[in-house]
């Protein structure tokens, strides 16, 4: 009977389940090791573009002018130089022991200065060269402008060399120009020459004179234009004479000057004593002439005259 062994297998399987069981075999318990996290490594944000700071220009001060400080010394004398007739002359300081030569001109007082081997010419008139860097284009030149007494002045010298002129340009002294010149001077040279181009002084005064008509337009004859006033400086300078235009005769100095139209009329002269005086005026007549004035360096002389028409 197959039932026996049935039951002892199942038997069998009973006890196996009952009696033996085995625990289960514990995991032994490892320690987790803990993984760090990865460090995330920074991203700078994105930042403007800043364009290079840029390097700033150095300022530079001016060179200082080597000639600014260029004065004649206490013991430098006083020279005064007439010019021509009708010219009121102008002054200046040398050092001791130099000389001031007239030389020949043509249409202007010219001469020299010398001393201390040094030579400066001089240009006293109407056409006195403006001393203009571009008519020597060979060299570079140093210009500068300042007020000497009073005078604008316009002063020249080479540029970094002592190859070329020094001078000196006054355009008015007050009538006419000067210029002074020296060529290829050194440096202790050139700050002679400009201690004495600082030193130049205008000689003798202004002299204004009015002159007052009984009319400014008188009419002498109907139809007839009535000649125009002009003063002159007659007699070798020393005398002014007022005269009809259609009677002026020629002066010293080659012309005259217009009244303006209210009769005015201003003149520098060199120091000096004058007269006013009139000739030839037909056409008036006056009882303030002749008048006798004198002229000081630096003095003002205000003189006034009245001329009545003589055929009304």
């Amino acid at each position: 009977m197959k039932v026996l062994p049935v039951l002892l297998l199942v038997l069998s399987l009973i006890i196996l389940n009952c009696g033996g069981r085995a625990e289960p075999t514990a995991t032994p318990m490892v320690e987790a090791t803990s993984t760090p996290a990865p460090t995330a490594t920074p991203v700078p944000p994105t930042a403007t573009p800043v364009p290079p700071t840029p390097t700033p220009t150095p300022i530079l001060s001016p060179t200082p002018d080597p000639l600014a400080d260029a004065r004649p010394s206490p013991d430098w004398l006083l020279t005064e130089v007439p010019g021509w007739i009708s010219q009121p002359g102008f002054s200046l300081r040398l050092p001791p022991g130099w000389q001031l030569n007239e030389l020949q001109g043509i249409d202007s007082y010219v001469g020299e200065i010398v001393g201390g081997g040094l030579r400066l010419t001089f240009d006293y008139g109407g056409f006195a060269w403006s001393l203009s860097p571009a008519d020597d284009p060979a060299h570079e030149y140093v210009v500068s402008h300042e007020e000497i007494n009073g005078r604008e002045a316009k002063l020249i010298r080479p540029k970094g060399s002592t190859e070329g002129f020094t001078g000196v340009h006054f355009p008015h002294l007050p009538i006419p120009a000067l210029t002074i010149t020296g060529t290829d001077l050194t440096l202790d040279q050139q700050r002679t020459a400009f201690a004495i181009f600082r030193s130049i002084d205008s000689l003798g005064g202004l002299v204004k004179i009015q002159v007052n008509f009984d009319t400014l337009e008188p009419v002498l004859e109907p139809g007839v234009p009535t000649p125009k006033l002009i003063i002159d400086v007659l007699d070798s300078g020393s005398r002014f004479q007022v005269m009809s235009k259609s009677l002026k005769k020629e002066s010293d100095d080659g012309g005259g000057t217009l009244l303006s139209p209210t009769g005015q009329y201003e003149r520098w002269l060199g120091p000096g004593t004058y007269v006013l005086d009139i000739i030839n005026m037909w056409d008036f007549v006056t009882n303030d002439v002749p008048k006798t004035f004198t002229i000081d360096t630096g003095e003002q002389v205000e003189l006034e005259i009245d001329l009545v028409t003589a055929f009304p």
